[in-house]
């Protein structure tokens, strides 16, 4: 996974100063997460073969949804597993444990990057977990299965591998049906991490965020800034690309329209590819 994940941070650093300690730092956490993936894999299985549809009669305590929960504490990337019903949370599962780890060093120097060390950290965690959830096809138990920091609503829903309310899932409580694949096909790393690093609100709305794909000799390129999406469509015989521009009632809206565009790229067979100076 390393291969896919380093290019997606050296692109990201491209205008950073200083960049090559922050990509070591990152090239050590992917390191480090690597080397506990076997264990954490088994734990994830574990967790939705006892916490699924099917056994929703078996664990479930009260009426409401059960969502099935990693939960962590703010500041911290190691979880637990819960049960949320719809907010009222239960304590921790025991047989199951702690789910993921954190290393032992953190980012330090005198440049100010603690903050961007921390979202590179998170984003790299959300996407390794999310390629862990393909890999055992977790859509397969049927259930709802997201994160959830203690103490704030701020969740990662492992369905449609969204944040927040870009998530189709956040607030899903049908009992009555069996939830089933969300996409037609695995999504690669970056296409992961497009998905977990799109904020809900991001905190610059100035900052756009750019999203390119191919196929064959087709692109497509989708930018988001603040209520505005600009889609572009370009062939290698086109002198120019097919242009579009939207505005959209809200940052929010925005960015699920692009969540559901680029899917729908994709199942048309476009596939993401790290963007190059336009």
């Amino acid at each position: 996974m390393k291969h896919s994940f380093l290019p997606i941070i050296r692109h990201e650093l491209a205008d950073t100063p200083g960049n090559e300690k922050m990509l070591n730092y990152c090239s050590d956490l992917i390191d480090h997460y690597e080397s506990i993936r076997p264990e954490t894999t088994r734990k994830f299985r574990k967790l939705l073969e006892k916490y699924n549809y099917d056994t929703i009669p078996v664990f479930a305590e009260y009426p409401e949804y059960p969502h099935v929960t990693l939960m962590k504490s703010i500041g911290e990337l190691k979880f637990c597993a819960v049960i949320d019903y719809e907010g009222g949370v239960t304590g921790m599962d025991d047989e199951i444990g702690i789910i993921g780890s954190a290393p032992d060093f953190y980012y330090e120097d005198e440049s100010g990057m603690e903050d961007r060390s921390w979202e590179f950290h998170t984003n790299i965690v959300f996407t390794w977990l999310a390629t862990i959830w393909q890999e055992i096809k977790g859509w397969e138990y049927g259930i709802v299965v997201k994160t959830l920091e203690n103490n704030s609503v701020a969740v990662f829903v492992f369905n449609d591998l969204a944040c927040d309310q870009l998530s189709e899932y956040v607030h899903y409580n049908d009992k009555t049906k069996r939830l089933s694949s969300f996409f037609k096909t695995d999504l690669s790393v970056l296409e992961i991490y497009s998905r977990v690093s799109l904020e809900e609100y991001p905190h610059d709305l100035a900052k756009s965020s750019r999203y390119c794909f191919r196929k064959d000799n087709e692109r497509k390129e989708m930018t988001v800034k603040g209520n505005e999406t600009e889609e572009k469509y370009l062939r290698e015989t086109q002198m120019e690309p097919i242009s579009e521009i939207k505005i959209h009632k809200n940052p929010v809206e925005a960015r699920r329209y692009v969540m559901a565009t680029t899917k729908n790229w994709i199942e048309e067979g476009f596939r993401e590819e790290i963007c190059t100076i336009s």
